[in-house]
This record gives structure tokens, C-alpha cells and sequence, in this order.
């Protein structure tokens, strides 16, 4: 199905520069920076936001490329929303696995300590019916009628 080429099609593409790495990382610093702060706004301030850039859109005619742009930013955005969540879900189960690992600890203790204490209360109930019985005289059959 697939066949190995004898030989490569020109050098292997080179490896980005540290500068160029450190463009990118900036690019998505800033990015994740402005998307984030939208998100801490306000809802009023969103409200505005949106009202002012709907009588925008509405004063001016948008081509289908311009639709098509606006739509795929507002893909991206949903996608990087859904992320976003995403990870602060797997925070959050996170720390519901160790708060259940130390209950769950919790409650192995608790169920050895009351081991323990069931264990001292029925030696004391033996210890009494020990005691209660040698007490007792021994009674005839013919006594009791």
C-alpha cells in the first residue's frame, strides 16, 4: 500500500530558532492573555461589547469570506472555551480523587479502631457472664419444684 521512497526529497526541514520559539510562545502568551480577560469581564461590559459590534455589523455589509473568518473565530474561541473547561474539570476531579483517598483512609482507620472497641466490649460482656455465672449457686433439679 504504501512504498518507501529510495530517496528523501531535499534536507529535512530545520529546526526553529530559539527567537522563533520564543515568538510563537509570546503569540500564544498574548492570546491566551486577551482571551482570559474577556472571560473575567464583567456582564455588563460583554453586553456593551456585544450591542456596539451588532449595530457594527448591521451599518455595514459582510462579504461570505468575512462570515466564514468570523465564524471560525467563533469556533476557535468555542474551542478554546471547551478546553479551558476541560482542564479545570481535571482540577476539580483531581481533587475529588484525593479528598476520596483520605476519606477513604479515614474510614479504614475508623473501621479498625471500632475492630478494637468491639473486641474490648466483648471480652468485658465475657468477663461479667464470667463473673455472674461463678456467683450463682448451683441449684437441684428437685430444689427448683
Amino acid at each position: 500500500m504504501f512504498r518507501r521512497k529510495s530517496k528523501l526529497d531535499g534536507n529535512p526541514p530545520k529546526p526553529p530558532t530559539k527567537t522563533e520559539i520564543l515568538e510563537d510562545l509570546e503569540t500564544f502568551n498574548t492570546n491566551h492573555m486577551n482571551r482570559t480577560r474577556r472571560k473575567d469581564s464583567n456582564f455588563l461590559g460583554e453586553l456593551s461589547t456585544f450591542d456596539a459590534s451588532k449595530s457594527v455589523l448591521d451599518s455595514t455589509k459582510i462579504t461570505k469570506r468575512d462570515r466564514k473568518e468570523s465564524g471560525s473565530e467563533q469556533q476557535l474561541e468555542e474551542w478554546w472555551d471547551k478546553f479551558e473547561k476541560f482542564l479545570d474539570d481535571i482540577e476539580k476531579l483531581e481533587t475529588y480523587q484525593k479528598q476520596f483517598e483520605t476519606k477513604k483512609m479515614n474510614l479504614a482507620k475508623l473501621d479498625e479502631t471500632i475492630g478494637l472497641m468491639a473486641d474490648d466490649i466483648q471480652t468485658r460482656i465475657n468477663d461479667s457472664l464470667g463473673k455472674a455465672l461463678a456467683e450463682i449457686p448451683d441449684t437441684d433439679d428437685h430444689d427448683l419444684k
